[in-house]
C-alpha cells in the first residue's frame, strides 16, 4: 500500500504543465462508435437514469482502454494518455456534458492508481456541480450528504405541494430537490465551472475533514432557503 508521502512524490515527479491551464475549449472524448450512445446531449435533463448510466459507462469503458492502448499511440505511456484523457474530459465538463461532470466526481473519489491521488473535496465540488446541472447519478454519489435536505424537506410537509406545482413525474421529486439545493450550495460557495476549470487538476487533498465540516454548515444554512423557494 503507497503511504500519502510517497504518493505525494510520485505525482510530483510528472509534468502537469499541459493540464494546468484553464481549460475553456471544447474537446471532445473519443468513444468507440460501438459504446456510443444515440442521444441528443443539448439537454441533459431530459435523459432518464439508465440513458445517464450508459453516457458514464461509455465514458468509463473510454478510460479503461488507456492501459491497452499505452505505447501504440506515438509511444505514450498510460499516465500521458490518462492526463491527455483528463483534459478533454474537463473541457467535456465546462460545456455543459454532465456525463463528464459525473465521471469528474467518480475518479476523484476513486483515485487512479498512483498519478491521480484521491481528492474527496474535488469530488465533493464536481458532483454538486452535475446535480445543479441535471446527474441523476452524481445524486446517488453523493446520497450522504443529501439526505438531510430530504428529511428536511419532508419534515416541512411540501412535498406533495412541490409536486404538483412543479408538475413532477412519479420518482422525480428526489432529483428536484437535489438539483435546487445543489444550485444554492453552489452559489453560497461561489463555485462553478469556470472556477474548477481553472483549478489545478491533479492535488493532494489534505483538508477534506475541515471542507466537509464546513460544507455541512452550509448545507443547513441553507435549507430554510430551499422550504422558501418551493412554497
Amino acid at each position: 500500500m503507497v503511504n500519502k508521502k510517497d504518493l505525494e512524490s510520485k505525482v510530483k515527479k510528472f509534468d502537469f504543465k499541459k493540464i494546468k491551464k484553464p481549460v475553456l475549449k471544447k474537446h471532445l472524448i473519443k468513444i468507440n462508435e460501438t459504446t456510443e450512445p444515440a442521444y441528443d446531449y443539448d439537454d441533459f435533463t431530459k435523459l432518464d437514469y439508465d440513458q445517464q448510466t450508459a453516457l458514464f459507462n461509455a465514458i468509463k469503458e473510454n478510460f479503461a482502454d488507456l492501459k491497452e492502448n499505452a505505447g501504440l499511440v506515438a509511444g505514450a505511456t498510460y499516465q500521458e494518455l490518462f492526463y491527455s484523457h483528463l483534459t478533454e474530459l474537463l473541457s467535456l465538463a465546462v460545456t455543459g456534458n454532465v456525463a463528464a461532470m459525473d465521471y469528474l466526481c467518480y475518479i476523484y473519489k476513486r483515485g487512479v492508481d498512483h498519478f491521480l491521488p484521491i481528492n474527496l473535496t474535488r469530488a465533493h465540488e464536481w458532483g454538486m456541480i452535475a446535480i445543479s446541472n441535471g446527474s441523476k447519478l452524481s445524486v446517488d454519489r453523493m446520497r450522504l450528504f443529501l439526505e438531510p435536505v430530504y428529511e428536511y424537506v419532508v419534515n416541512a410537509g411540501i412535498v406533495e405541494e412541490m409536486i404538483v406545482k412543479n408538475k413532477l413525474k412519479e420518482g422525480e421529486g428526489i432529483y428536484y430537490v437535489a438539483s435546487n439545493f445543489a444550485s444554492m450550495y453552489l452559489s453560497k460557495c461561489k463555485i462553478d465551472l469556470l472556477t474548477m476549470a481553472r483549478k489545478e487538476p491533479i492535488e493532494i487533498d489534505n483538508n477534506f475533514k475541515k471542507y466537509n465540516y464546513e460544507a455541512c454548515k452550509i448545507r443547513d444554512e441553507i435549507l430554510p432557503e430551499l422550504i422558501k423557494y418551493f412554497v
